[in-house]
């Protein structure tokens, strides 16, 4: 019996509730190179829900690198084409569940997506309120509270990065465009507006129900795709501008993908208590997925009155005050800027870290910066299982 062969029967024995599809399913989403978990309860529990045993049977048949059409699909799975193609569109378009791409003069195709980021985003940002969506909510969550994210993230991996509120840099010389966010914006025509899938998720539990959900923005090719598909709404730049600083006076922090500005890129506001880059490390005290700062906060002690707003209001609880002793623990600063701008003193100030390394310039590089980070992880995977794929 071969190495896979031996790997499914022990999986079947583990999980009897789940279908070899499921189980095909499940070994995919746990691809380290993916930032997947390991196989467990509560990943099983996840891919039993994000597909029925129908659903499970057509969709083991997807890969990530290379689309596939529903012919190729129903060959394999050995149904009607017809039948194919509406279990497809199903799992693409209503529970966001695949990717669908319609390249020019070919078929339509599919593809799977990595568990986060990917399928939770895509699943949730259209911001349903139907049962299957708070359920598929919560599973996550359960999944996400295990800790898998220690494991993946035991290095730095810099996918994303923090944008200080503007106006606590706006006389900063050091600034550079992608530290400012209505730059960012001014410089693309095509601006979509979402949900904040973390905020979604943790919302139906009952965290910060009061605070904007609406703060996830996309902005160039990226923002035209998810319109297109109706998961995002369009926007333009007054109103985007003026979204993100509510965001920042109720108090949410502001992160891009780490990548140079004049790229397609996304900019969510989220808490402290719901973004999974931020609980990272608030939860799990990891290096997470969050790029060094360009700039930190600088307290001036004697005209600081110890109010604690700083404390309160940074969401990775990087400023402490204990028996009116206030410390500052650098390693958990994102450079947010949100500390400075609540400070009524203005005790509080952003001031450029020396040596900051900038963004990548496009996404030639920053693909290449996380595969340095990731690869070490993968061949971890690779000893673990035995097997090599990037499926």
């Amino acid at each position: 019996m071969s190495k896979i062969d031996s790997t499914l029967s022990r999986l079947k024995a583990e999980y009897p509730e789940l279908t070899p599809g499921h189980i095909r399913l499940m070994q995919f989403y746990s691809n380290p190179a993916l930032a997947g978990p390991r196989i467990t309860p509560e990943l099983a529990a996840l891919v039993r829900h994000l597909f029925t045993d129908e659903e499970a049977e057509v969709a083991q048949h997807l890969e990530i690198g290379r689309g596939r059409d529903t012919g190729y699909v129903a060959r394999h799975a050995h149904r009607p084409l017809d039948e194919v193609e509406k279990i497809l569109a199903r799992l693409a378009d209503e529970k966001r569940a695949l990717l669908s791409l319609e390249p020019e003069n070919k078929p339509k195709n599919y593809r799977l997506m990595p568990l986060m980021p990917g399928t939770f985003e895509m699943a949730l940002m259209e911001g349903k309120e139907d049962e299957w969506h708070k359920e598929f909510g919560r599973l996550y969550d359960v999944l996400y509270n295990t800790g898998y994210i220690k494991e993946v993230l035991n290095v730095p991996v810099p996918f994303a990065r923090f944008i200080p509120v503007e106006q606590t840099i706006e006389a900063a010389p050091m600034a550079i465009p992608s530290d400012r966010l209505a730059e960012m914006i001014k410089s693309t025509k095509s601006l979509a507006l979402g949900v904040c899938v973390c905020r979604q998720a943790r919302n139906w539990e009952g965290h910060d129900q009061d605070l904007p959900r609406e703060t996830c923005l996309t902005l160039g090719s990226l923002a035209e795709f998810m319109i297109t598909r109706g998961i995002m709404r369009r926007t333009d730049q007054s109103e985007a501008i003026e979204i993100k600083r509510r965001a920042n006076e109720a108090g949410l922090a502001t992160l891009s993908i780490n990548v140079n500005f004049d790229n397609p890129n996304f900019s969510c506001s989220c808490c402290g208590d719901c973004c999974v880059a931020l609980r990272s490390l608030t939860q799990f005290n990891t290096p997470g997925i969050v790029a060094p700062p360009h700039f930190l906060p600088i307290r001036e002690v004697k005209t600081c009155t110890q109010c604690q707003k700083c404390v309160k209001r940074c969401p990775t609880k990087a400023h402490v005050l204990s028996d009116k002793k206030w410390t500052f623990k650098k390693e958990r600063c994102i450079g947010c800027g949100l500390c400075a701008s609540s400070c009524p003193t203005k005790s509080m100030t952003m001031q450029p870290v020396k040596n900051y390394r900038r963004p990548p310039a496009d996404y030639l590089r920053f693909g290449l910066n996380l595969g340095r980070h990731i690869f070490p992880g993968y061949i971890k995977y690779v000893l673990r299982e035995k097997k090599l794929t990037f499926r």
